[in-house]
């Protein structure tokens, strides 16, 4: 089952307008997860820790995890998915954009395995 971890640099709305619209979708904003514990912290320690809650990581980050996701790969270690968003596609600060888009991929893909799952995300059609 598909369950959305918002990167730090997401804002933490998108999950509560998610939540408003769809409390059946289960997302986190890691500025407010586990108390905030893993704000700042490395990208690797933060997709380790969603793996051990299921979560899929949401991220406009295409520089600093793509080579992380390598490195997990070589060394037969997993992850629990991860989402890039494009700047170019949907703007950050597009808060309803965003949440539309979101709405629609889970929609769409939820009932996949996400283990090691790896997908871009497109604005919403509607």
């Amino acid at each position: 089952m598909l369950a959305f971890l918002l990167d730090e640099h997401i804002s933490p709305v998108v999950a509560d307008q998610l939540r408003l619209k769809r409390p059946d979708i289960r997302i986190e904003s890691l500025l407010r997860w586990r108390q905030g514990d893993l704000r700042g912290k490395s990208d690797a320690l933060v997709l380790v820790a969603a793996q051990e809650e299921g979560l899929t990581l949401v991220t406009y980050d295409q520089k600093t995890i793509p080579p992380i996701l390598v490195e997990l790969a070589m060394s037969e270690g997993h992850h629990c998915g991860v989402v890039f968003v494009d700047r170019n596609t949907i703007a950050s600060e597009n808060i309803g954009v965003l949440v539309q888009a979101l709405t629609a991929f889970y929609e769409q893909y939820h009932s996949l395995a996400w283990a090691d799952r790896v997908m871009f995300l497109a604005p919403s059609r509607r």
